[in-house]
């Protein structure tokens, strides 16, 4: 069975712009992989055109098919995230292993105030 997971250090999931992520990932594949990928991703929910980005990619070529490494990445400056009635910003750190195919997921929030940035139609009225 093929499996990959992420561990975030000290189980953070709420970071600022240029903040660093730590963590671990940890896989066990049945054959070696071409790859082992991670990338911070911010993608666009709701009404009209969706839209998506890889901001941060991280990559190890021919790793062995059942290790764990240690990982740190820089947050961008932005997009923050963002739930709005109409449209939110959301962000995801993905690993994916390439040829065996494995992925996971954590949901990411990217924010100067420790929280989404919220708006509603009722924000606006006032």
């Amino acid at each position: 069975m093929n499996t990959i997971k992420i561990h975030l250090t000290d189980d953070r999931t709420t970071y600022t712009p240029e903040q660093t992520i730590r963590g671990k990932l940890e896989w066990q594949l049945d054959d070696r992989p071409r790859a082992i990928e991670l990338q911070l991703i911010w993608q666009t929910e709701g009404k009209g055109t969706k839209d998506a980005d890889a901001a941060v990619v991280q990559r190890w070529d021919s790793p062995a098919p059942s290790d764990e490494l240690s990982f740190e990445l820089t947050v961008p400056p932005g997009p923050l995230s963002y739930h709005g009635s109409m449209i939110s910003i959301l962000w995801t750190l993905e690993a994916l292993a390439v040829k065996p195919h494995a992925v996971a997921s954590c949901g990411i929030t990217i924010s100067t105030a420790g929280q989404a940035i919220e708006f509603s139609t009722a924000d606006r009225d006032e």
